[in-house]
């Protein structure tokens, strides 16, 4: 049976951006950084758990590829599966978006594998 919580006992949806240092997985020289986005629903006060997706994306698209800007014209993969009670990691893959890049250094696939893990 579920039992409806008040307003006030849901906690309100979050949005963290973090970076972390993925230098000592890079073969290239450099530091190096991927950037990541983690969305959080709404949750009763209590919840045990909540389900996590990792949105990582391919062909050299960002995170944003998954949240489209625009709520109102309901493009936003990550913004329907927050609203459906889902967490949502946006990934950055290394060289594009907020993560590292450098017009000088060309990153290996295997780099790129390495820091995403």
């Amino acid at each position: 049976m579920h039992v409806a919580q008040p307003a006030s006992a849901l906690t309100s949806p979050r949005r963290i951006r973090a970076r972390y240092d993925v230098t000592e997985f890079v073969e290239e020289p450099g530091d190096w950084f991927v950037s990541a986005e983690l969305l959080l629903p709404e949750v009763a006060s209590g919840a045990e758990s909540v389900i996590v997706l990792c949105c990582t994306p391919g062909g050299g698209c960002t995170g944003e590829y998954f949240d489209l800007g625009e709520p109102q014209a309901g493009f936003s993969f990550a913004d329907y599966a927050v609203k459906s009670g889902f967490a949502c990691i946006l990934m950055d893959n290394l060289g594009t978006g907020r993560s590292s890049s450098s017009p000088d250094v060309w990153l290996s696939p295997q780099s790129v594998a390495r820091a995403g893990v």
